[in-house]
């Protein structure tokens, strides 16, 4: 299956919020495999900007660790998947990781911001899609 996931990156690495994000890593999967990444600018700061981005660039998913309840429910009525509470040094780590269904180690064990108030309650992180938690 192809998908398209966003990453908001520093260097590297990725960086607690996507709402204040300045690069974005966009990388091209298939499968459990990488295909492509890019690097791409946000000039944007504005939350309903940043969805349009994320919707322009085609992005099907973004791992990231915090984002706000605005640009998280933007993302969600969109049809783009978010799993948030994510933290890791190195963002290929990370994506590689949500790739072998082993992201479990990266979600940060106090995590409670933007959608984490669900039925799991803090610490789990959290997977939106389609209108439903996860």
């Amino acid at each position: 299956m192809k998908q398209r996931v966003a990453l908001p990156i520093s260097g590297d690495n990725l960086i607690e919020t996507l709402d204040f994000c300045s690069t974005v890593l966009i990388v091209d999967t298939e499968g459990a495999e990488v295909v492509r990444c890019e690097r791409r600018t946000l000039n944007c700061a504005m939350p309903s900007l940043r969805a349009t981005f994320m919707v322009d660039c085609a992005v099907d998913l973004v791992l990231c660790g915090a984002i706000s309840d605005q640009l998280a429910m933007m993302l969600w009525h969109t049809g783009i998947e978010v799993v948030c509470g994510l933290r890791g040094e190195d963002a290929m780590q990370v994506c590689n990781a949500y790739l072998r269904n082993d992201i479990a180690r990266f979600f940060t064990p106090d995590f409670c911001g933007a959608f984490a108030r669900g039925r799991h309650g803090c610490g789990r992180g959290r997977r939106f899609r389609g209108g439903r938690a996860r």
